[in-house]
């Protein structure tokens, strides 16, 4: 072998410094940031993936879409008062109850949802005078009207109890599409 000289020792010395300080400012300056963008990447990646894990595992839905079907079936596609008014007498005859007249009450915002047939959903307004011996019979009419096949909602009520009659007064909405 050859000896080398000082001059060679220093040059090859000299060249590994200098490989060794561009590779550890080209780490510093260029590779670590890369490697920190694509850590924070991953990490961003992991949180959709959670949230979307957690939206189509979510147990709930299934029920909320059970519940809009059934609302659904419980309101029909037309007003159909005469479907209204059988329902009530079904439910007054079950409860004892006797109903003394229904009217069926026009108001305002009627007139306007009738004129504008875009609206997914439409009410009518009726006002119901019922008469029973018995306040549990009142109670069970209420509780029938609310849990009829078709989506009823009460707005207003008045019971008064003369004597031996107990006689009701409600005003409910009854809900269509169309």
């Amino acid at each position: 072998m050859k000896q080398w000289n000082k001059t060679y020792v220093w040059l090859i010395g000299g060249i590994l410094v200098s490989v060794l300080l561009i590779y550890g400012i080209s780490y510093l300056y260029m590779i670590k940031p890369m490697k920190a963008e694509a850590d924070m990447l991953s990490s961003e990646a992991a949180v959709y993936e959670k949230q979307y894990e957690k939206v189509t595992d979510q147990p709930g839905e299934e029920a909320e879409n059970q519940e809009l079907a059934s609302v659904g079936l419980m309101v029909p596609n037309q007003k159909s008062p005469d479907d209204v008014l059988l329902n009530l007498q079904k439910v007054a005859s079950s409860a004892n109850v006797t109903i003394e007249s229904i009217q069926s009450v026009m108001q305002e915002e009627s007139l306007q949802e009738e004129e504008n047939p875009t609206k997914a959903m439409n009410e009518s307004v009726y006002l119901v005078d019922a008469s029973s011996e018995s306040l549990n019979d009142i109670n069970a009419f209420l509780e029938g009207v609310l849990k009829s096949d078709r989506l009823m909602i009460i707005d207003a009520m008045n019971v008064q109890q003369d004597g031996e009659q107990v006689y009701l007064t409600i005003t409910f909405n009854a809900f269509y599409s169309g």
